[in-house]
């Protein structure tokens, strides 16, 4: 397990048989350890912003072993039964497996897939988190096929949640947006899953993953630990001048957007079965939930700011809040569309997922029609003067400009641990940088009349406490300061509890409350 201090992060071994504990020499900075199967080895990532160093080291301890590095942001490590380590990178897209003897190295695009469970179909992955918080299962070998997981009830309702495994088959364990670990049926055939229980609560629970800290060993062992839900935190305001909070509670904010005239908030929530987008009056701090989905993408409010456009999954609403009637399906799109910028024309700029395609849909023709942009970019945002979009790579590790209409100039305005950009204004780009722990927003001077339009970084802005949410993870309000999510301090578990035979009583319980 791993293990973090002043020093930063070290692994460490615990037997379950006779509690004995000590350092992994050889660990130091590691994360994400996976076990061979023989028990003998160690698989571990050691990560510095968005490159990675995947290690082997004996499970005693010892020099480790570089098999491979990349960037991309590693994920996930798993060492598979038939001997190979498969890494998932690139925020979820992309799988590798490697021989650790030095064989050769494969890799696959995937959809995305945060928190992969290992099946025994080797061309399947169960996967669970991040942006996509509902069971689903993805065909590694074609790519971009997925297949949800289903409640048995009438509704067929999603099954709402993260870190999924399966247990023998046909037991499905995951941890509740509360921090709850459930289980429930399943048959992996036709994806329906029974009524679920719930066995544990308080189990602790990262922001944008949605990981929680627990595990189970082959012989149905259960090891977890309680703590803090680190998806809640507060929505504050941040520049040089300092930090305020606005007054709308500590929620699970997934995703955010402040109206044009600043006096309202359309924020996506975790809700216990799903997303609420919920409005707030900035004035009041009351809300009310405009519209419940399993999950939510980012809220675009109208030039005018009595429109509102959403989406979820493969649907895309446009709605007025404050008015009785429900929002307007306006479009049904594999994959799924999101918004980011409403211009004043009514086109609306924003991303395809299934293929990373930057579109444009415009709002104000019945049907809405679909232009395409470009390929492999994500989180695209206009200026607002409408003569420059910026946007992200693929795998959200550069940010990049170019003039509106295109006429295939293209600059570079930011690399390494980059995040999303966005508009301050027509000649400020913000663009967010996190290196852990730390985070910040750089603003970046852009003149459209020079040669190369993107300038020096005037100014910085750190976010203390920051969230890296699922999505964009932070916005500009409209005088020009950071609106993010802050969260409580990472707090270390101080013990971990141990269940022997956890897997034989789960069995019980879900078979009793499923006859």
């Amino acid at each position: 397990y791993q293990s973090t201090s002043r020093t930063g992060t070290m692994l460490w071994y615990r037997s379950l048989v006779d509690a004995t504990t000590r350092r992994i020499e050889g660990t130091q900075d590691g994360i994400t350890p996976a076990i061979s199967p023989d028990e003998r080895r160690l698989a571990f990532l050691r990560q510095r912003g968005q490159e990675w160093h995947l290690d082997i080291v004996p499970i005693d301890g010892g020099e480790p072993t570089t098999i491979s590095t990349g960037g991309g942001g590693g994920h996930q490590v798993d060492w598979l039964a038939d001997g190979r380590i498969r890494l998932i990178e690139n925020d979820g897209k992309l799988v590798r497996w490697f021989d650790p003897g030095g064989g050769a190295t494969t890799s696959r695009p995937i959809s995305y897939c945060i928190l992969a469970a290992t099946l025994d179909d080797p061309d399947a992955l169960l996967c669970g988190g991040g942006g996509e918080k509902t069971g689903y299962l993805v065909d590694v070998q074609t790519s971009g096929q997925t297949r949800p997981l289903r409640s048995a009830d009438p509704d067929r309702s999603a099954i709402v949640g993260s870190h999924f495994r399966v247990i023998d088959g046909g037991y499905l364990v995951y941890l509740s947006f509360g921090g709850d670990l459930l289980a429930a049926p399943v048959d992996l055939a036709t994806g329906v899953v029974g009524k679920s229980v719930r066995l544990i609560t308080g189990v602790a629970r990262r922001n944008y993953t949605g990981a929680g800290t627990y595990a189970l060993s082959a012989t149905g062992t259960l090891v977890y630990a309680q703590g803090e839900n680190e998806a809640l935190g507060y929505l504050v305001t941040a520049d040089n001048a300092g930090l305020d909070t606005l007054d709308v509670g500590r929620e699970p904010f997934l995703r955010w957007n402040l109206s044009p005239d600043g006096r309202q908030l359309a924020a996506v929530v975790e809700a216990l079965d799903g997303d609420e987008l919920r409005i707030y009056d900035l004035e009041t701090g009351r809300n009310v939930v405009f519209a419940r989905h399993p999950e939510i993408r980012q809220p675009v409010w109208s030039p005018t700011g009595d429109q509102l456009l959403f989406s979820s999954y493969d649907t895309t609403f446009i709605g007025r809040p404050g008015q009785a009637s429900p929002p307007e399906r306006v479009l049904e799109q594999p994959g799924g569309f999101e918004g980011y910028t409403w211009l004043p024309d009514g086109r609306v700029l924003g991303t395809l997922w299934q293929d990373y395609r930057a579109v444009v849909l415009h709002a104000d023709r019945r049907p809405v029609v679909l232009d395409s942009l470009r390929d492999d970019v994500t989180f695209i945002r206009a200026a607002p003067d409408g003569r420059w979009i910026a946007y992200s790579d693929r795998a959200i590790t550069k940010i990049w400009l170019e003039p509106l209409p295109r006429d295939g100039r293209i600059f570079s305005v930011a690399a390494a641990a980059t995040g999303e950009p966005q508009w301050i204004s027509s000649s400020e780009l913000a663009a967010s940088v996190i290196e852990s722990p730390d985070a910040r927003v750089d603003i970046f001077a852009i003149d459209p009349s020079a040669a190369t339009p993107v300038g020096r970084v005037t100014r910085s802005y750190r976010l203390p406490g920051f969230n890296d949410t699922a999505g964009q993870s932070f916005t500009i309000t409209p005088d020009g300061r950071v609106l993010y999510v802050r969260g409580a301090d990472d707090k270390a578990a101080r013990y971990l509890r141990v269940i022997p035979n956890w897997t034989t009583q789960m069995k019980r319980a879900v078979d009793e409350a499923n006859r």
